[in-house]
């Protein structure tokens, strides 16, 4: 599988609107963060007032752009889709649940090369068009997100936590988070060699509505991959953490549902390397 070095991002945008409608992550309700330097998946798809998927049969393609600004001369990122890779055909509860998507805009690295000006954080504006095959330019949606700096620090774990437990991933191939409440925050630190780890995390005796944070970092431990897994390494993968030397720490906040871990949010302004 493709490995994207951050958590892909889901952007939900409406029928042509005027001004249009600005990008939001479905996964966390705020405007999309990127990180510089790391390539990310942006998962699109178009719902009109009713959630039904938007026909997009008649488009030849649909563009991602990121601008400094609505009336910058030159885009700083375009990413194209054809209308071969484009599935109009999907539910509101599959997109939801992200099991289906319309379309994914893939950036590489060496697209999310942008500059922050010196900053450690710079907004962009990036928008959604299409071209018709009767030759119209079509806007669905328009706004600012932002991009980070890779060497942002990460903030320490949330401090409102009632269980706390840290473990070191070596060498093991696998190793488990076994939360000891509905409030548990779980320090993996990474040392080692360079290498593939799964991280399984267990659901057994939370209520439905618990939180569980995952604290990875690293000192020198680069190159180590690890895949983070809902309940059995026969699940699907939550996220995957990368450690570089521009990505010491990152951390990840799950819900449980009573039955699967859901991803709530995303803490890795250290360069972005969870997907």
């Amino acid at each position: 599988m493709a490995y994207y070095q951050q958590l892909p991002i889901n952007v939900q945008f409406s029928l042509v609107s005027n001004p249009p409608v600005g990008p939001v992550d479905v996964q966390t309700g705020l405007p999309p963060q990127f990180w510089v330097r790391r390539a990310a998946s942006v998962n699109v798809s178009i719902f009109d007032s009713t959630n039904a998927a938007v026909d997009l049969s008649n488009m030849v393609y649909m563009q991602l752009v990121f601008s400094t600004s609505p009336n910058a001369l030159a885009p700083s990122i375009t990413q194209t889709v054809y209308q071969a890779n484009i599935n109009s055909n999907i539910t509101y509860q599959a997109w939801l649940a992200g099991n289906a998507t319309q379309m994914s805009f893939v950036l590489s690295q060496a697209a999310t090369d942008v500059s922050l000006e010196g900053q450690n954080s710079l907004p962009y504006y990036m928008q959604l068009q299409g071209l018709t095959n009767t030759g119209n330019y079509i806007t669905y949606g328009a706004g600012y997100v932002e991009f980070y700096n890779p060497g942002y620090n990460v903030p320490a774990p949330t401090g409102f936590y009632v269980s706390y437990h840290n473990q070191t991933s070596n060498s093991s191939q696998n190793f488990t988070v076994s939360p000891t409440s509905n409030l548990h925050t779980e320090w993996i630190s990474l040392a080692g060699s360079p290498g593939s780890r799964n991280c399984i995390v267990s659901g057994y005796g939370l209520n439905p509505g618990a939180h569980v944070y995952l604290r990875f970092s690293t000192g020198t431990a680069f190159g180590v991959i690890i895949d983070v897994y809902d309940t059995s390494i026969n699940n699907p993968i939550l996220c995957t953490f990368t450690s570089d030397q521009y990505t010491p720490a990152g951390e990840l906040h799950l819900v449980w549902n009573g039955t699967n871990y859901q991803v709530l949010d995303t803490i890795v302004p250290a360069a972005g390397t969870l997907s």
